[in-house]
């Protein structure tokens, strides 16, 4: 195996290990980050067998199957695997796809993978139904799944932090020059020129980068934060937990009760820091680095951290 390292990010503010499992750029290749239990793996379809028993490889996870990148208007499917009580995981389900004489115009598997812990029935079927959305916001692929799937209902902390991974798996993804997440800049029609690295990390290109977003559990539309001139400023409009849990938060609402309508909020409203912002919406303590996010699906803290957000 062949590990290189690279730093993508100013001051090595993120640090990605790329292994190449097989010694060479064109076999299987594993990407992670530090501090995260879980992995990226591309894995091309001649690699399949050789592979099959690796127990990293199977455990529960997000597999995304594309067609050769020089094919017309090449085709991806993205679905899910949980583990079953044979020890099988992605890549076996991905193997059971060609077997059944399913998607055999599969190039490269790509699996997003983690322990059975942490990949539940709950957080895979999140992570699927986002995935898909992001890659038909992309529009570099044709999709073969004909719905996008219901992400269902997860609790606050656990919709941070998978999208979290969501950003964490598009930035390595990308570190892979699989660009099917990547939306192409203006001014290219197929995105072939953009460096995939640089994609990745440079959400404030986006248009959207200036709206920061933040959904609360079982709420259709979320809270809308932008920041300007110093201020972070909570967008009319915003849905806002009706429950307040802390008291010194329930002070500050009632300040601003003009403002609110049920659990909306009528008028713009200004606060002097993402967390407090975040608190006042959630009802209780937040973290704004953690509570917020792109459109992409970036946390506030990465954007800072990538230098895309001051």
């Amino acid at each position: 195996m062949t590990e290189v390292i690279l730093s993508m990010a100013k001051h090595d503010a993120r640090r990605l290990e790329l292994t190449l499992l097989e010694g060479r750029f064109d076999g299987p290749q594993r990407v992670r980050l530090p501090r995260r239990t879980y992995s990226v793996y591309l894995v091309p379809a001649s690699s399949f067998d050789a592979w099959r028993c690796d127990k990293k490889m199977n455990q529960p996870g997000v597999y995304m199957l594309l067609e050769d990148p020089s094919a017309d208007n090449p085709r991806l499917y993205i679905g899910k695997a949980d583990l079953r009580a044979n020890g099988k995981g992605a890549l076996s389900r991905v193997i059971e796809h060609r077997d059944q004489g399913r998607h055999r115009w599969c190039h490269t598997a790509v699996l997003l993978v983690d322990e059975p812990k942490n990949f539940t029935a709950t957080e895979l079927k999140f992570l699927e139904s986002h995935l898909i959305r992001m890659a038909r916001e992309a529009g570099r692929n044709s999709p073969e799944n004909i719905d996008t799937p219901s992400a269902g209902d997860v609790e606050d902390d656990v919709y941070n932090d998978l999208r979290a991974v969501l950003a964490d798996a598009r930035l390595m993804i990308a570190s892979m020059r699989m660009l099917f997440l990547e939306p192409p800049l203006a001014g290219s029609e197929s995105g072939s020129d953009i460096d995939p690295v640089s994609a990745a990390t440079e959400p404030a290109r986006a248009a959207s980068s200036t709206e920061l977003f933040m959904r609360l559990r079982g709420s259709t539309e979320p809270a809308v934060l932008v920041h300007s001139a110093g201020s972070w400023v909570l967008k009319a409009g915003s849905t806002i937990k009706g429950e307040c849990t802390d008291r010194r938060i329930g002070r500050i609402r009632s300040v601003h009760a003009a403002a609110v309508d049920g659990e909306r909020t009528t008028a713009a409203i200004s606060f002097t820091s993402a967390s407090a912002a975040a608190s006042f919406v959630s009802g209780n303590p937040r973290n704004g680095n953690l509570s917020w996010a792109d459109a992409e699906g970036t946390s506030l803290g990465d954007l800072k951290d990538s230098g895309a957000f001051a």
